[in-house]
């Protein structure tokens, strides 16, 4: 191939625009402090300046009842709930446990519900984000027993 040919022949993939729109629904037990770590995603994603949107899909007013949360980012600024999500948060490890599926729960003694975005610099919160981290790269491997 001559140079000249080879300078305009390119092998990298076509760029394509990227879409920014990405669904996350969050199904919990009421009671549990769902509500209140839902409004902190959403607004921890506003503040960084993510164009995002929350809807209560299901809100039970009863505790022990299940109640979904969906979390959308939309670069175009919809605030409509989406019609399917990219990814299901089920926060409920006994009846996943139940079902099958490989659960780890860890309990702090003190902490509460979103207790490592309150304070990210304590000794605590980096441990806890320390053991998410390591169950996802451990779950997206298949290394869960």
């Amino acid at each position: 191939m001559s140079a000249a040919l080879a300078s305009s022949v390119s092998l990298a993939p076509p760029v394509r625009p990227a879409t920014n729109d990405f669904a996350v629904t969050i199904a919990s037990e009421n009671g549990t402090g769902s509500a209140s770590v839902n409004g902190l995603l959403l607004r921890a994603a506003f503040t960084m300046g993510v164009p995002v949107s929350g809807k209560n899909i299901f809100p039970s007013n009863i505790q022990g009842l299940p109640t979904w949360y969906q979390i959308r980012v939309n670069g175009a600024g919809l605030t409509a709930r989406a019609d399917a999500s990219d990814l299901l948060m089920a926060l409920n490890p006994v009846l996943l446990a139940q079902a099958g599926v490989p659960v780890e729960f860890h309990l702090v003694p003190g902490g509460f519900h979103g207790f490592e975005l309150g304070v990210p610099e304590a000794r605590v919160s980096r441990r806890a984000r320390h053991q998410y981290m390591d169950a996802l790269r451990r779950g997206g491997s298949g290394e869960f027993v």
